[in-house]
């Protein structure tokens, strides 16, 4: 079963249903009628389906098919590793383009955080698509011994975290987050298509393993227009809930 194959059957029927040729609730075509649509083996069908399902754009019932699930704003509970994992963890249909992956020498301010001492780390550079629109984009800067398993293809998944520390054998045990609105600059106005100095969401993550040794920062950009956060603090002046919405 090649990649292509049901990549290429998963993200025709992905458009189709972001782009609203499907009503929610609307039953696929039969696998069958979908092996002779896409001329593709029916382990190549169920494949693209699963993907599709693990999305959160479809369901699948034994014995009646698979049905077009409702896509609907909703809050976003803040998981144990942040806001920006948050987001890609629970926003169903998001995916990811890589548009840059190199070895080079981070600012300062990133190469002190990571404690580089001059030393080069991986920086690869994400946008996160919803709807066909760029939603966010993320600058993510890996120390090298970090970064042995890393491929295009592990960069551009959803579930980066998981699968980069299963591949790299550690646990993040510590990180630390800063959320700030900003300014967009040139570079943030390009790439998010929007205005120059309009506010956009900012966050900054350090994370680290089990020995609080800093293994990466993540700098991630929001359009404030699509992503929101919001959060309730008690009267004791404690966070007690933060949800977030798209």
């Amino acid at each position: 079963m090649g990649y292509q194959a049901y990549h290429k059957v998963y993200n025709s029927i992905k458009i189709e249903i972001l782009g609203g040729h499907y009503a929610a609730g609307q039953k696929l075509s039969p696998e069958r009628h979908l092996c002779e649509q896409y001329h593709v083996s029916r382990i190549t069908v169920r494949h693209a389906l699963r993907l599709l399902k693990k999305d959160g754009l479809v369901e699948q019932f034994r014995g009646k098919g698979t049905f077009v699930k409702s896509i609907k704003p909703a809050k976003l509970p803040i998981s144990e590793l942040g806001f920006a994992k948050s987001v890609k963890d629970y926003i169903p249909g998001l995916y990811r383009n890589l548009l840059e992956n190199e070895i080079t020498h981070a600012p300062s301010e990133i190469s002190k955080s990571l404690q580089l001492d001059g030393d080069q780390c991986l920086l690869a550079i994400r946008t996160d698509v919803l709807n066909e629109k760029v939603i966010a984009f993320d600058r993510a800067y890996i120390r090298l011994e970090y970064s042995n398993s890393i491929t295009e293809e592990l960069l551009k998944r959803v579930d980066f975290f998981e699968k980069w520390m299963e591949s790299e054998d550690f646990k993040i045990a510590f990180y630390h987050e800063t959320i700030e609105a900003v300014e967009a600059n040139n570079e943030i106005s390009s790439i998010l298509m929007m205005k120059k100095k309009d506010a956009v969401l900012k966050s900054t993550e350090i994370y680290c393993d089990q020995n609080n040794e800093p293994v990466a920062v993540f700098e991630s950009y929001y359009r404030g227009d699509r992503i929101k956060l919001t959060s309730t603090v008690n009267f004791k002046g404690k966070a007690n809930v933060k949800t977030s919405h798209y």
